[in-house]
């Protein structure tokens, strides 16, 4: 018996893609060269940060990560880049003034993340939210979601859990996004787990 559940317990702990969310920037192509390291967001770039980025030719990626033409993660969006394994690959991104991961930083966590963007142009940029458990408390209504694939989601269109539902499904390793604006859809309170 002690088998079996050790085993239901290691089959359960290998289906959730789990990272520590890291950006390497360097400033020669395959990864060469000076680098600097991210594991952190940053609203606002230093002079230095933004010197080294724009030099940028090469990056390796954990997580899923975003970089923005103005402070405090506001659009344009410069950099979007999401990859789970680490591999290098020459990219460039000049003008970058902020830089953030998307959710938390260990993707193993059950989190929903909600974000404030523009309407018409980034549906996650600006202020984020992060929800690990039942929340209407977002003091804005989403543009956009993104999942980790340790657990799923109810979103509801009312602030009290009630009126039509979506349900937010992780179908992916790591990070999985919902462009709400897109979908033309309404969340002001989610819940975890899919209930219909």
């Amino acid at each position: 018996m002690l088998f079996k559940t050790i085993l239901i317990f290691a089959i359960a702990l290998s289906t959730v893609e789990s990272v520590l969310q890291e950006i390497y920037i360097f400033k020669e192509p395959s990864c060469q060269g000076d680098g600097l390291l991210f594991r952190s967001k940053q609203s606002a770039l230093t002079t230095y940060q933004q010197t080294f980025i724009d030099a940028m030719q090469s990056i390796r990626v954990l997580g899923f990560w975003t970089g923005y033409s103005t402070p405090e993660f506001q659009p344009e969006e410069l950099l979007n880049k999401h990859d789970y394994t680490g591999t290098c690959s020459n990219y460039s991104a000049s003008g970058l003034k902020s830089l953030r991961f998307m959710g938390q930083i260990d993707t193993s966590t059950a989190f929903i993340s909600l974000y404030n963007g523009t309407p018409g142009t980034d549906a996650f940029s600006g202020d984020e939210k992060i929800v690990t458990r039942a929340s209407s408390d977002f003091s804005f209504t989403p543009t956009g979601v993104i999942i980790s694939n340790a657990a799923n989601w109810t979103g509801y269109e009312n602030a009290d859990f009630t009126g039509r539902a979506i349900c937010f499904r992780s179908s992916t390793p790591g990070l999985t996004t919902f462009d709400l604006m897109t979908d033309s859809r309404v969340v002001k309170s989610v819940v975890k787990g899919c209930i219909s």
